[in-house]
């Protein structure tokens, strides 16, 4: 869903935004509705194009959201599937505009340190490292040879500051956080179960600084994953937080105002 910018930009303007208005309108009208077209997003979308026509079949180990009509069986069981690579590009992928969105986002909060819940084929990591070159990236997918195929996505493009960590998230979550100490920006997919997701953010908020970030996907994807992310936006670690519709942001200053602010995209 997009808005139109000037109608977004003056809803900001007025109240109850108050005292954190600049700091969302500048946000908005930076990220959401820029219109800068980065030389890297013509990069990276060739090699989705490469990906979405990529014949070859992998065995997927899914810890995630699985696929529609067939649940995981248990929280800790993963599924069992093969899937063409073409596939996965096709229906796992972001989209070019929420991928560019997410690139702006990170140059606008520039994070020396970002966490990655769900690499998948890697073009979204691309994009969040294109954007961050000096900030040190941990990724976590829980297939291995879909962690794979993104290793050699990332060693084409010479992006050396990913590091790829496979395995369940339970396993690979917390040494990862305590590696990174407090992560300024945590780009939370990968499991979109409400269990999953509730444990994931758990874990996560207790590392999480003043000036931490957290984007979650998929907030709509279930009523489980919707009443995740409302519980994340009320509880008291977070402040404010920003409804894109597709995803959420979720912030950390008690300086910013508690609420959440629909903004669409």
């Amino acid at each position: 869903m997009f808005l139109n910018r000037h109608v977004v930009l003056q809803f900001l303007f007025r109240k109850p935004f108050g005292v954190h208005s600049p700091f969302v309108y500048d946000f908005a009208d930076q990220c959401l509705f820029s219109k800068v077209q980065y030389p890297e997003f013509a990069l990276l979308e060739k090699q989705r194009k490469d990906l979405l026509n990529d014949p070859a079949e992998l065995d997927v180990v899914d810890y995630g959201r699985g696929v529609r009509g067939r649940p995981r069986p248990e929280v800790d069981a993963p599924l069992l599937y093969k899937r063409k690579v073409s596939s996965i590009a096709a229906r796992s992928l972001q989209s070019p505009a929420l991928c560019a969105l997410l690139y702006r986002s990170v140059m606008y909060f520039s994070p020396l340190t970002i966490l990655e819940l769900g690499t998948s084929l890697g073009i979204t990591t691309a994009y969040l490292a294109k954007a961050a070159p000096h900030a040190r990236i941990i990724t976590l997918e829980g297939c291995g040879q879909t962690a794979a195929r993104a290793e050699a996505l990332f060693k084409k493009n010479s992006l050396s500051n990913i590091e790829v960590r496979t395995g369940a998230f339970q396993h690979t979550l917390i040494p990862a956080l305590d590696d990174l100490k407090k992560p300024d920006l945590v780009y939370l997919d990968g499991d979109h179960s409400y269990e999953g997701v509730m444990n994931n953010y758990r874990l996560i908020s207790k590392y999480m600084h003043n000036n931490s970030v957290l984007i979650l996907d998929d907030i709509r994807w279930s009523k489980g994953m919707r009443k995740a992310w409302l519980e994340i936006a009320a509880d008291n670690y977070t402040s404010l937080a920003i409804d894109l519709f597709r995803l959420g942001i979720v912030f950390f200053n008690p300086g910013l105002s508690k609420q959440i602010i629909p903004l669409g995209y």
